[in-house]
């Protein structure tokens, strides 16, 4: 049980994004590029279990303080640092041979992927502003992952969506830290009043940019009435940001909160109809 919490499957949810250039190029029934889009979210499933496995080794001493974070297997002591290191030489050995029977471009963007993650672990965690922007191209290196897995097309509408979107969650994610006792170091160097303006221009942002593309990147006079429930689901985030320390884990409030899954079942639903 330990090695799977030290995997967090949980968070496999994110390379869900692999998925969204083909549903948005209306090609979820091509079979060829749905099962490349899979293994594409196997590699990044793989690699970011290993990326979180040298984030646990390295923070190892920190996470112990941690009341939460202290129960993680490394920190605890439940998974040894050898065993650690064998899980994670498994885990990039895994991903590598996927992506390299899969699309040598893949294996770029994987690359990619890995690097920026090691310099966030190691370097740039602890710089402000850039540790969230960091963040967010992960988000879009997923993106950008599934479509050259797929060889489908990205519009310039879906990457300004999914970096306004992913800034949207990470900076409330660090709001939420910025509030309790033990959190990272970095966010000495913020203020609550700045994680307030920089979470409300990232949900403006996220609202404009996929009002902007209901209008102008969608062939169809309904999509626009979709922006209802996307401000439903920013707004609901806005308000269990701000009420309740579970923001801290996105993951976590998509499948728990039943208004935010299901404005999102809502919403996938309506362009389904739309697209297809």
């Amino acid at each position: 049980m330990s090695f799977i919490t030290l995997l967090r499957p949980l968070h496999w949810v994110k390379n869900l994004l692999v998925f969204v250039p083909i549903f948005f190029a209306r090609e979820i029934f091509m079979a060829d590029r749905m099962m490349a889009a899979f293994y594409a979210f196997l590699a990044f499933s793989l690699t970011a279990s290993a990326v979180y496995i040298i984030n646990d080794i390295v923070d190892r001493q920190h996470d112990a303080q941690h009341p939460i974070k202290r129960l993680r297997p490394i920190a605890s002591g439940a998974v040894s640092i050898t065993q650690a290191v064998m899980l994670l030489v498994i885990l990039l050995a895994g991903g590598a041979i996927l992506v390299y029977f899969l699309s040598p471009q893949l294996a770029v963007i994987i690359g990619a992927y890995l690097l920026l993650n090691l310099l966030y672990s190691f370097y740039l965690k602890h710089w402000p502003i850039f540790d969230i922007v960091l963040i967010s191209s992960l988000y879009l290196l997923r993106v950008v992952g599934g479509g050259v897995a797929s060889q489908t097309h990205i519009s310039t509408w879906l990457i300004l969506c999914t970096v306004f979107i992913s800034l949207f969650l990470i900076v409330g994610k660090r709001r939420v830290e910025f509030s309790q006792l033990h959190r990272r170091k970095v966010l000495g160097l913020y203020s609550g009043e700045l994680l307030d303006h920089l979470f409300g221009i990232a949900a403006g942002l996220t609202i404009i940019s996929y009002g902007l593309y209901t209008i102008l990147g969608v062939n169809s006079e309904l999509a626009v009435y979709s922006i209802f429930l996307v401000l439903i689901g920013i707004f609901r985030y806005l308000l269990i940001t701000y009420r309740s320390a579970v923001a801290e884990y996105p993951e976590r409030v998509l499948w728990s909160d039943k208004i935010i899954s299901g404005s999102v079942l809502a919403w996938l639903i309506f362009m389904y109809f739309i697209f297809y």
